[in-house]
């Protein structure tokens, strides 16, 4: 990413969302992209003014009016703390705006549109913060990972270390897609490491009308086949990754065979070798049905606690 691009970080006063702004700081303090920090702020409906027309209803309004004097106050120091976090996390000053707007037709809802206003990527805390329940996975973070395929959305768990990400592969151009936003996001942290990772699944998994009922000598063919076909692959990934700057020692490749589960698969991986950042298409191989909205990308987003995971476009 350059001066030219732009991230939406959305908090919500949660320590969940400053630690999601310390996180997207380290990962984009050095690639130029500018951040606009957004609060949704809650607010009385229009409705409830209707009670300052009557005398009798004019206590009632005073007490309105200084529940939304302390929410425009919350909603400011919030947002100067998520400032403060995320340039003591090395991200420049001048590249940061601040926008604190009232909930107009719900928190996801509002998230979304905003972010049809020329974004490349949109970032959101796993869980929020009590009444705002902002972004909490079922809720509103659920709606956005449904709604946002339009724009590369990060999703935030706990507090990850930005030091080493996990992408997955396969044959699609949107797990190269995936890629090329790894690229985008290069700061110079010389520390990264890049973990190149394909699961073949176990071909006891797959329907037998797919592949009848193949001896041991078709298994093996097939999975020579699948092997031959990720390695181009690879390579290509690989060619981009140190085109941007990575070092080729920085860069590791890994086959899994015989999983019963892709998405497990990639979640023990990052498990076992300590991996804060989960990227993945949001389009796999099948064009019919959105690769996030299909198994894999289902159970990795449920299942992931304490780590960040990328859904790019």
């Amino acid at each position: 990413m350059n001066e030219n691009n732009k991230v939406l970080v959305a908090v919500d006063g949660s320590k969940q969302a400053y630690d999601t702004a310390r996180y997207a700081a380290q990962m984009l303090a050095g690639c130029g992209a500018r951040i606009v920090l957004y609060h949704v702020r809650m607010t009385i409906d229009e409705a409830f003014y209707d009670i300052g027309i009557n005398p009798a209803g004019r206590q009632q309004m005073a007490g309105i009016r200084a529940w939304e004097h302390e929410q425009t106050k919350a909603a400011d120091e919030l947002l100067a703390k998520a400032r403060h976090i995320m340039e003591k996390a090395g991200l420049a000053g001048e590249r940061i705006t601040v926008r604190a707007e009232p909930r107009k037709i719900g928190i996801a809802r509002d998230i979304v549109k905003e972010s049809h206003n020329g974004y490349d990527a949109v970032v959101i805390g796993r869980k929020g913060h009590h009444l705002i329940k902002g972004l909490v996975l079922g809720s509103v973070a659920n709606k956005l990972i449904e709604r946002l395929r339009h724009v590369t959305l990060w999703m935030v768990g706990g507090n990850p270390s930005p030091d080493k990400l996990l992408v997955g592969l396969d044959t699609s151009e949107g797990a190269m897609r995936a890629v090329d936003h790894v690229v985008a996001t290069r700061n110079g942290y010389d520390r990264r490491q890049i973990y190149l990772m394909h699961a073949i699944r176990s071909w006891k998994t797959i329907s037998p009308t797919i592949l009848g009922q193949p001896d041991q000598e078709r298994v093996a063919a097939l999975l020579a086949e699948a092997e031959t076909s990720i390695q181009t692959v690879f390579q290509e990934a690989t060619r981009r990754l140190e085109k941007a700057g990575y070092k080729s020692n920085r860069i590791h490749t890994e086959i899994i065979s015989g999983v019963e589960s892709r998405a497990m698969a990639m979640i023990q991986y990052a498990r076992q070798n300590e991996i804060g950042t989960l990227v993945m298409g949001r389009r796999g191989l099948s064009r019919v049905e959105d690769f996030i909205m299909g198994r894999v990308g289902h159970k990795i987003v449920n299942t992931v606690r304490n780590r960040a995971v990328w859904i790019v476009v």
